[in-house]
């Protein structure tokens, strides 16, 4: 009968989808609409509007405070940042609300944006990719669960175990090497590895982290 399947019942609520999935076809969508204006139309309408850059916040462009995340710069990026976002995603989604998740991807993106701009206010260039929230949930992770063991495959041949505290570490280690010797002394136009907004996205992450331990212990 009709009244015996699950969906046909008159209490059945369709399971919602979760806000990881709808961040993961937002990096993908943005990717496909940036290839098409730039490969197919020969056009860079979509990444003027959707890229972070100092000139764009002069004219009101604040959305691009997040939306920069949307534009990877090949598809070796997407694969990358998108696999990382889905598998510690997916681990802190089942630790925290998808409201909670959001705020926390909400806030890394814009302190990372903010971050950037600081440094980079007066050399031009645009930030875009979603790698420093990928960074930002490494370090949410390592700090709710440091020593637990995480695997990953190096190059997609060599695969890796550690625990996510020393990737972290690792990571901030790197970024600050990277801004106090390659992205500060920089005189011209930010080119290469936009490791200020990495830094912000950590420190955001953390900070975010912490919240949601405290209120944790306090319940």
């Amino acid at each position: 009968m009709l009244s015996d399947r699950y969906y046909m019942r008159e209490d059945y609520r369709p399971e919602r989808t979760s806000f990881l999935i709808w961040l993961l076809c937002a990096i993908v969508a943005g990717f496909v609409i940036q290839n098409v204006f730039a490969v197919w139309l020969h056009r860079a309408d979509f990444e003027q509007f959707a890229a972070l850059s100092s000139t764009g916040l002069r004219q009101g462009y604040v959305w691009t405070l997040l939306t920069f995340a949307l534009l990877q710069d090949n598809i070796l990026q997407l694969i990358v940042v998108g696999l990382g976002l889905f598998f510690l995603g997916r681990e802190l989604q089942a630790e925290m609300s998808d409201r909670r998740l959001a705020g926390v991807t909400a806030s890394v993106l814009a302190v990372a944006a903010l971050s950037w701009t600081l440094v980079n206010a007066t050399r031009g260039g645009e930030l875009t990719g979603a790698t420093s929230l990928l960074f930002a949930y490494l370090v949410v992770f390592a700090s709710l669960h440091p020593d637990r063991p995480i695997s990953f495959l190096v190059f997609f041949v060599f695969p890796v175990t550690t625990r996510p505290k020393y990737l972290a570490w690792l990571l901030v280690f790197a970024s600050v090497l990277g801004l106090a010797f390659l992205e500060l002394p920089s005189s011209g136009p930010r080119s290469g590895v936009p490791h200020s907004a990495h830094l912000g996205a950590m420190l955001a992450g953390w900070v975010r982290s912490e919240e949601h331990t405290s209120e944790l212990q306090s319940h």
